[in-house]
């Protein structure tokens, strides 16, 4: 799944009440300078791999947002925006959170998350239209998921500044090559770029990011990852 917006922030989320919830937020992001935007989707049933689903709320950010982020920290549209990300972390990610996603099980019951959220991620999408998700462990602490924040922005816009030394763009490449294994010329096209979907998150112990394998973790019952930009 891609979006393209001219929102500083997109707000994607498959609850029409979301939007009222978080009614203080989007007044944040307005007072940091930024323009924002709320999609509804209707995901219907996926059978995608758990981490690859949507969250109830994805926030697809633009570089003005990373830019904003790492303003200096006196700042009013930096503290603004750092008020956006603690309401956002309130109601996804808080002992009290109201926007949740529930997975359900083709019996009816229902599935609880494993390791990461299904309630809130943030996703870039670059200019070649590859996206990169970053996903948020189940315990992560309101300190934990502001540093993540931070380290994220710091991420893209390092990315968007040197894409030819980024991790990302590394993972991105590996990605589609081995995507492409076995494809005949004709469909190694440039729009396949578009299916290329990265997963990471920040390790707060270690302070790295790392790549969740979905596969690789639903087999051994256990998270498996690897450090960004690392080889297998």
């Amino acid at each position: 799944m891609t979006l393209s917006t001219p929102a500083d922030v997109t707000l994607q989320t498959y609850s029409t009440g979301t939007e009222k919830q978080l009614q203080d937020a989007l007044h944040e992001l307005s007072g940091a300078g930024l323009s924002s935007a709320i999609r509804i989707f209707h995901p219907g049933p996926q059978a995608a791999l758990e981490w690859l689903i949507p969250t109830a709320l994805m926030l697809w950010i633009g570089e003005k947002y990373c830019g904003a982020f790492l303003e200096e920290a006196g700042k009013e549209h930096y503290q603004a925006l750092k008020r956006f990300t603690s309401r956002v972390f309130e109601k996804t990610l808080g002992n009290e959170a109201t926007v949740t996603r529930t997975m359900r099980m083709v019996g009816g019951g229902t599935k609880p998350d494993v390791v990461f959220s299904g309630n809130l991620s943030i996703v870039y999408q670059a200019p070649s239209g590859w996206t990169v998700k970053l996903l948020f462990p189940l315990d992560i602490t309101s300190a934990q998921y502001e540093v993540a924040c931070q380290r994220f922005a710091e991420l893209i816009s390092a990315h968007v500044a040197r894409p030819e030394t980024s991790p990302l763009s590394f993972e991105a490449v590996k990605t589609l090559r081995e995507a492409s294994i076995g494809l005949p010329q004709s469909l190694q096209t440039q729009d396949r770029w578009k299916t290329v979907r990265l997963l990471v998150f920040w390790n707060s112990t270690s302070e790295i990011f790392y790549v969740p394998d979905p596969i690789a973790s639903g087999r051994q019952g256990k998270l498996v990852a690897r450090e960004l930009g690392a080889e297998a």
